[in-house]
């Protein structure tokens, strides 16, 4: 039988009560951490789904068996550690740590220098391999990151065992947006140091989360505290709301009720299928009353934004004091927080980042086609779009090697905000670049990152293909020089000098000007027939209008002869260049020329 919210907040206030807890119940038309959709926070139905099975009203880690009342601890991971089921959650990790009860070393505890403070950064933290004592030695920690479907809220579930629930013990648990990491493998040791300690490798960064959480002596529960990372004030951390006891908050600000809640097992619970230990290190399978702790955080309500934490840390303090010096700890990998970036090149002038046209890359252009290239960066659902810049890199060959023959860097423009289930997109377009030569082009693109997504994305190689055009070649016989006027096709007098004159003309607006030769072919004829009287070849020169896509050639003089009628053609073949294709030989040209006669039409 489903047991609605409303009942179930009754069986959960009663069972606070009847373990000798003082409830703060949030008010207001819907649960938000404590939400029996999300996770079993609290106490709950018993684990047979009803209300009079095993752990019925109690804080524990088994779910009941049909799911009644959303995932439990035990639901999500499996004896190991591993991950079952995320159950539509965005990440989750267990946290193990050594057990240094008794004889045994715990190979990664904080070493108690000056700087081994929540107050100080990450870099100034060391670490040893030691022991602690029961009360400050971690065992199992857990974390589940839900993107909460109706509102996109990241909300975060976390519990704790302890080892010796009967004494006082501060429990501490940081969620890093940088990767944070040791400088060595555990054990730190070095048999040619004394003393020796290692060091932390990572950052701090503003947003970064802090729960401390507070056992009394007697072991009872006494508090958990929500902290923001905030680099220039004291102690270096805003603290945004605090529960003295277990339950809810209240609305208090601008922070809404339900949004942060904690609870201890109010009675011996299972421990679950992995191994529990108790205070002397004995593996067990019933957790003592208070030795379990869960709590949920509204992430997106509390900091007001929400970011990606990629690594979770579980530590413990010696003191209630927040900046009393740490003692042991684990790290463990936590959300992937990572956007994406594909690439498209358009054909045409850049226009803006929301501008949308066909994808051409892999395909082949004429040279003189004007291109530019968009990358679409996508991030993750339940977080912030990607912010930032994007670098383009345009490269002189198909294949992204070698240095770039330009690289740009442009902001992003969100093209698609976020919803609770699809993930915010950003977009920027590239300059223009009109092409000039044939062969290879290419582009790749680079998103930069920004907090939420810190890591650089590089989309594939974009090639395109630029191909040779064609031109068209135009000639014309002229009497006396290139600035005479046309004879084309027309009588002249004997002794008359000629010459021919060949213009290459690119086929497309835009395109250079041809280089390359032309090769002039007179016949002593008048259909170009036979083999040539004469064959050179001449070198294109651009004409006053340089990258008009125009050129001319020139062929030497010739003169007609002096005595008796003569025929005379010309043809003309443009060798091409790395823009222009090569041409076949053009149109038979003739003129004739008669002794003592004035050009006649």
């Amino acid at each position: 039988m489903k047991v609605s919210k409303r009942k179930r907040l009754v069986h959960f206030a009663a069972a606070c009560i009847g373990a000798g807890a003082v409830v703060i119940l949030g008010v207001g038309p819907a649960l938000a951490v404590h939400d029996d959709d999300l996770f079993e926070l609290g106490p709950g139905l018993g684990n047979d789904g009803t209300t009079t099975g095993p752990e019925h009203d109690i804080t524990n880690i088994l779910g009941d068996t049909v799911l009644t009342n959303g995932p439990d601890w035990a639901d999500i991971f499996n004896a190991s550690g591993g991950v079952i089921s995320l159950f539509g959650g965005n990440a989750a990790a267990f946290v193990k740590d050594d057990v240094s009860a008794g004889n045994l070393i715990d190979n990664t505890v904080y070493s108690g220098g000056p700087s081994d403070k929540n107050k100080d950064i990450v870099a100034d933290w060391t670490w040893s391999s030691s022991s602690v004592p029961a009360k400050t030695d971690i065992s199992n920690a857990y974390a589940y990151v839900v993107i909460r479907p109706s509102d996109g809220h990241l909300i975060i579930y976390a519990g704790v065992e302890r080892e010796d629930p009967s004494g006082d013990s501060h429990i501490d648990l940081e969620f890093f947006q940088n990767t944070i990491a040791l400088d060595e493998d555990p054990p730190c040791v070095d048999p040619g140091e004394q003393n020796h300690t290692c060091s932390f490798t990572g950052s701090n960064k503003d947003g970064d989360l802090l729960i401390n959480m507070d056992f009394s002596q007697g072991g009872s529960f006494g508090g958990v505290s929500i902290r923001k990372r905030h680099e220039g004030v004291t102690n270096n951390y805003d603290l945004i709301t605090s529960l003295g006891t277990q339950g809810c908050n209240l609305a208090s600000g601008t922070l809404d009720a339900d949004s942060v809640c904690a609870f201890a097992n109010g009675a011996p619970i299972d421990g679950g299928p992995w191994d529990n230990f108790d205070n002397h290190g004995a593996v067990i399978t019933t957790v003592q009353t208070n030795a379990f702790t869960e709590f949920g955080v509204d992430v997106t309500e509390a900091l007001g934004t929400t970011p990606c934490f990629s690594t979770v840390q579980v530590k413990t303090r010696s003191s209630g004091s927040f900046t009393a010096t740490l003692k042991d700890f684990a790290l463990h990998g936590f959300q992937q927080c990572t956007a994406s970036a594909t690439t498209q090149i358009h054909s045409g002038a850049s226009v803006g980042a929301t501008h949308n046209a066909p994808d051409i890359q892999t395909q082949t252009v004429p040279v003189g086609t004007t291109v530019h290239d968009k990358a679409i960066v996508t991030g993750t659902i339940g977080f912030d779009t990607p912010t930032g810049d994007v670098t383009f890199n345009r490269f002189a060959n198909g294949t992204c090697s070698g240095t770039p023959a330009s690289t740009e860097t442009v902001d992003l423009t969100e093209t698609a905000s976020p919803t609770p289930s699809t993930a915010g997109v950003a977009a920027a377009e590239s300059s223009s670049f009109t092409t000039s030569a044939a062969g290879g082009l290419s582009y790749q693109a680079v998103y930069n990152g920004d907090t939420n997504y810190p890591t650089p994305v590089t989309s594939d190689c974009e090639p395109l293909t630029v191909a040779k055009t064609n031109s068209a070649v135009n000639t014309d016989i002229r009497q006396g020089n290139v600035n005479g006027s046309s004879v084309l096709d027309t009588h002249v007098g004997n002794n008359t000098t000629v010459v021919d004159v060949g213009t290459i003309t690119g086929s497309a607006p835009g395109t250079p000007d041809p280089t390359g030769t032309v090769t002039f072919q007179r016949f002593a004829n008048a259909n170009c027939s036979g083999t040539p009287a004469s064959s050179e070849d001449k070198t294109l020169v651009a004409d006053l209008n340089p990258n008009d896509g125009t050129a001319t050639a020139v062929s030497s003089t010739y003169t007609t002869s002096a005595a008796g009628g003569e025929f005379v053609s010309y043809k003309v073949i443009y060798s091409g260049d790395g823009v222009y294709f090569a041409s076949t030989a053009t149109v038979c040209e003739p003129i004739c020329s008669f002794a003592n006669s004035p050009t006649l039409p």
